[in-house]
This record gives C-alpha cells, sequence and structure tokens, in this order.
C-alpha cells in the first residue's frame, strides 16, 4: 500500500487542509486513479470561493495532482469518505 496525502484549498476562508491515510493502492491502481479523476483544469473556471483538491503519494510533490472530486469512481468513496473526515488544518 502506500500513503496518500489530500489537500483541500481555497474556499471563503483560503485555508488549507490536509489529510494522509496508508491505502492500499498500487502503483498501478494509483495511475488508473489519478487518470479518472485528474481535473481539467482549462474547463474549471476558477471560481474565486471554490474549494479545489489535490491528491498526492505520500511526501512525492511531483505526484501532486489537482483532482475533480465529483468525478471520484464510486470503488473510492470509502478512501476519500476518510480523508474528507481526516482533513485538518495544513502545519
Amino acid at each position: 500500500g502506500m500513503q496518500i496525502t489530500l489537500t483541500q484549498s481555497g474556499g471563503l476562508a483560503g485555508k488549507k487542509l490536509t489529510a494522509s491515510l496508508n491505502s492500499t493502492l498500487t502503483d498501478k491502481e494509483w495511475k488508473i486513479l489519478i487518470d479518472t479523476i485528474k481535473a481539467n483544469v482549462a474547463e474549471k473556471s476558477k471560481k474565486r470561493d471554490a474549494f479545489s483538491y489535490t491528491l498526492q503519494k505520500k511526501e512525492e510533490e511531483a505526484t501532486k495532482t489537482s483532482i475533480d472530486i465529483s468525478a471520484i469512481p464510486a470503488a473510492y468513496d470509502d478512501l476519500f469518505k476518510k480523508l474528507f473526515d481526516g482533513l485538518k488544518p495544513a502545519q
């Protein structure tokens, strides 16, 4: 498995929240998940008070990817529910 980190930024307060957890994802599953939920940043009209989300493998800044949370496959609902429930202000 791998540790993954979800970051939520934006919103009216502009606070950054993060959550990390150990997942059972393999590298292959990670790639499929990211390819599925990668946000098309171009088509996303950036509302100033809208939240934006990134997902990355723990400590691997290069893997940080903007994601579209409306595109999360049902198979990963539990994983993301845990991440969203665990969001805390970034240190």
